[in-house]
């Protein structure tokens, strides 16, 4: 199935948080046509290492209507500005990106806003009542600068290494897929845009 139908299957995923007054994530475009003239469409992957298992996240008297699994829903926090996440969730607050453990992401942004990655968020439990998340934060952010000529741009791979406990061992962002991801992009969307590679650097 197309990483688009995905994506949008996660919503089903986040549905309650908007009766709780939470704002859902951004999810994958369905076609350029979307991108509006002051937007840039960002172009990357997050993932788990190892990747979450079922096994590992309690999943009590929910229906899960999507076609992902649970617990392959990564929540990045995407801002403006920068600012220490802390312990909270990044679904506490707006700007959320819905991706899928190691699948691209496709998203817009204004183009004329600075772009930060604060962290990530996942669901640790979830039941009819109650849901549990775990956030894993980057140290100082990752700034996402760009010339605002494109309208595509590459973010990379941001891979968090953990352990068996859940505990940050090392952090791994890299650019290195930039060929696979421009050629992933342009069979998905039938196009021959141009993606300028992005300059990461500190938020902070």
């Amino acid at each position: 199935m197309k990483i688009i139908l995905k994506i949008k299957g996660v919503l089903v995923l986040f549905f309650a948080l908007s009766l709780t007054g939470c704002v859902l994530p951004k999810y994958s475009v369905e076609n350029l046509n979307e991108v509006a003239a002051d937007e840039i469409l960002f172009i990357g992957r997050v993932s788990m290492n190892p990747p979450i298992t079922k096994e590992e996240i309690q999943i009590e008297n929910v229906i899960n209507l999507s076609d992902v699994e649970m617990h392959k829903v990564l929540v990045m926090k995407a801002s403006d500005v920068y600012y220490e996440l802390g312990g909270q969730h990044a679904t506490d607050y707006q700007d959320t990106v819905a991706a899928i453990d190691g699948e691209y992401y496709y998203f817009t942004w204004n183009k004329n806003k600075p772009l930060n990655f604060l962290g990530v968020t996942f669901i640790t439990r979830m039941t009819s009542r109650n849901r549990e998340y775990m956030t894993f934060t980057i140290d100082k952010g990752i700034k996402v600068n760009h010339s605002g000529k494109s309208k595509a741009v590459y973010v990379g791979d941001i891979t968090f290494v953990r352990d068996e406990f859940f505990n940050i061992k090392d952090i791994d962002i890299n650019q290195k897929n930039y060929k696979k991801a421009v050629k992933e992009f342009r069979k998905k969307y039938k196009t021959d845009w141009k993606v300028e590679k992005a300059k990461l650097t500190s938020s902070k």
